[in-house]
């Protein structure tokens, strides 16, 4: 300090307090490293974008990407296209698009007839199972977005919320008409547009801050350059299509009351909202929406772990509690799974006495004709003894 103090006197100053010193020199120190930064850092960039993100580890987020819950993400994908597939034949073979339902079953269970089976009884407990993943992984979205942390983190929880999110709505319409929940069914799926709407809102507000004041200074930069934009512009298009749809949905039904005429009575929209199979539209954008965010989900993770040699985010590699709990969402099917194939579709639809199952005939004398005897209440036993001669 004593060699600071002479340094800044022999500029022709007079006495200079060690505290004067003390400060310059900490003013110094603060103006080298920006200086230092700029051109090692900030400058670099934006020429050697690849050269500076190969030296950057990404910290990675298993709980929302991690090797399980990618497995998951992808099991749900392909069971919930299974069941649209299902369902969609059931209407193809009835030649009615207006509502979804099951095939009345017959004498000769085939293969092919007990797969619907599957899917049929398992239906409620998959779209339950579904719709508590989906709440799930918004509201850790919703808790990653307010620490405004991670640019990666929020970009990739965005993208599992809108695969699980499409997922759900894929499966809502089939489930509505087949659990004939519509209440329950409605308000669960308007609860989980609205916390996806939250979302989609509160993310890019907090991408925006965590790309500015973000625990990373330049981990946006890395982002910027290994992954692309047109992901998130994707998922918000295919978020704003139905929304504009809700809200002509909406604007007809207020017209209709207001000129006093039915909803699809209303010109031009009218016709196009309450007259064409939305079912199937429904099915078909929401299938679409899921495969382009999933796959936008793996190839984005793909990029990003192509950083440091091509490997994955250590933490994103190995299993956790979390992954291996998320997988039992899809334990029913895989259990109805087991017993449908090694059962008579007849017998385990009775023996499960699901109350839409339309009932057929089965051979006498065997077990599923049995199964198929209906169960008659105590005040029906009595009745029938009163009636005896």
């Amino acid at each position: 300090m004593t060699d600071l103090v002479t340094y800044l006197q022999s500029f022709g100053g007079t006495d200079v307090p060690e505290w004067k010193a003390m400060n310059w020199f900490f003013c110094a120190k603060e103006c080298a490293n920006r200086e230092m930064n700029e051109w090692l850092i900030y400058k670099p960039m934006s020429i050697c974008k690849d050269e500076m993100c190969e030296v950057w580890e990404w910290d990675g987020n298993a709980d929302i990407v991690g090797i399980g819950m990618m497995f998951v993400y992808l099991m749900g994908a392909i069971l919930a296209s299974l069941y649209v597939a299902s369902f969609l034949s059931s209407m193809y073979v009835e030649n009615d698009y207006t509502t979804f339902k099951t095939r009345t079953p017959s004498k000769e269970q085939s293969f092919w007839a007990n797969i619907r089976s599957m899917f049929y009884n398992s239906l409620g407990a998959f779209h339950t199972g579904l719709g508590l993943l989906a709440a799930s992984v918004l509201l850790a979205t919703l808790f990653i977005c307010g620490r405004k942390e991670s640019v990666y983190d929020i970009n990739m929880s965005r993208l599992a919320c809108a695969v699980l999110t499409a997922s759900y709505f894929l499966t809502l319409p089939i489930y509505l008409d087949i659990e004939q929940r519509t209440i329950s069914g409605s308000f669960f799926g308007v609860v989980i547009w609205l916390l996806f709407t939250v979302v989609m809102g509160l993310s890019s507000t907090a991408e925006t801050v965590a790309r500015l004041h973000g625990r990373v200074p330049f981990e946006a930069n890395c982002w910027d350059s290994k992954a692309s934009f047109k992901a998130s512009s994707a998922i918000f298009a295919f978020y704003l299509i139905p929304a504009v749809t809700a809200m002509l949905v909406g604007l007809t039904y207020l017209v209709g009351k207001c000129t006093k005429r039915p909803a699809d009575k209303v010109p031009v929209l009218g016709w196009l909202f309450f007259r064409v199979p939305w079912r199937i539209l429904s099915s078909i954008f929401f299938f679409i929406f899921m495969w382009t965010a999933l796959g936008s989900l793996f190839t984005l993770r793909a990029d990003i772990a192509s950083v440091n040699g091509g490997g994955v985010q250590e933490s994103e590699g190995s299993w956790g509690f979390g992954q291996i709990l998320a997988l039992a969402t899809w334990v029913p099917v895989v259990e109805e799974a087991i017993v449908i194939l090694f059962k008579s579709g007849l017998y385990v639809n009775q023996r499960r006495t699901n109350k839409h199952y339309v009932s057929a005939e089965a051979p006498a004398g065997t077990e599923e004709a049995e199964a198929l005897v209906p169960v008659r209440t105590p005040n029906q036993e009595m009745e029938a003894l009163m009636d005896m001669p």
